[in-house]
């Protein structure tokens, strides 16, 4: 035997036992690393794997392989607390088949392109919500209300929206009162808002847009709407306006 081998230490000796007897103690973290991702042998690169500590484990290869394999979800949840690559995060978010994983990728994702491609492929709805919750781009989430599959998806979509005239044809087109409320919500056109009470005849969405308009004299117009819904809405709005509010 020559000399090297002689000093060369247990875990990378060329005898496949005597490598795994020496994983099965080895606790220096870099040693059981490189194991893990460059030992010849399955059974003692799993070995070395379980013995790793995922608190102090930053190597990218061996975290991805971790947290895409079929391991318990607590220890590929650990692997994606640790992840810093959106396109890893991403798949992860995307597939796999445990919620808290998959909440645990996006809650780490802030890539723009990233998380449009989880907006608009993930698997699971809630998922493609929380995605779209973060999306910044309007023509984007324009794209993705026009799309969308139900109306949650839409009313995450609108929630980000701030182009008056597109919420305003949301408004004018939209069956869900619920979207058709996120819409008035992020509107700010005082114009826009006067047409949505002349023409609405959902009362809940009229006395939202009545709630966001600043003009007094409008308002007051309103006063003794037939439904009361509106009529309190406009006299407790047009209080407000004219500074007539009770102490």
């Amino acid at each position: 035997m020559r000399i090297k081998d002689w000093l060369k230490p247990a875990w990378k000796d060329g005898n496949r036992n005597k490598r795994l007897d020496a994983v099965k103690t080895l606790t220096t973290q870099k040693h059981l690393i490189s194991v893990a991702l460059h030992d010849d042998d399955a059974e003692i690169r799993e070995l070395a794997l379980e013995r790793i500590d995922l608190s102090t484990l930053w190597d990218a290869e061996l975290l991805k392989r971790i947290a895409t394999s079929t391991r318990p979800f607590e220890m590929r949840m650990a692997a994606v607390e640790r992840i810093e690559d959106d396109a890893v995060l991403c798949g992860i978010a995307c597939e796999d088949d445990n919620a808290v994983v998959r909440w645990s990728a996006i809650r780490r994702m802030d890539g723009q392109a990233e998380l449009e491609k989880v907006a608009r492929m993930a698997t699971h709805e809630d998922i493609r919500i929380a995605a779209i919750e973060q999306l910044e781009d309007e023509d984007v989430l324009k794209e993705l209300y026009g799309d969308a599959s139900s109306e949650w998806i839409q009313l995450a979509a609108v929630k980000g929206i701030r182009d008056s005239d597109f919420l305003q044809q949301v408004v004018a087109s939209e069956k869900s009162r619920w979207v058709r409320l996120a819409a008035v919500e992020n509107i700010e056109s005082v114009d826009v808002l006067r047409e949505i009470v002349r023409a609405e005849a959902d009362m809940f969405v009229k006395r939202a847009a009545i709630e966001k308009i600043d003009d007094a004299s409008f308002v007051a117009g309103y006063e003794n709407d037939l439904n009361e819904l509106v009529s309190e809405a406009a006299k407790k709005t047009h209080a407000m306006l004219v500074g007539d509010v009770p102490a």
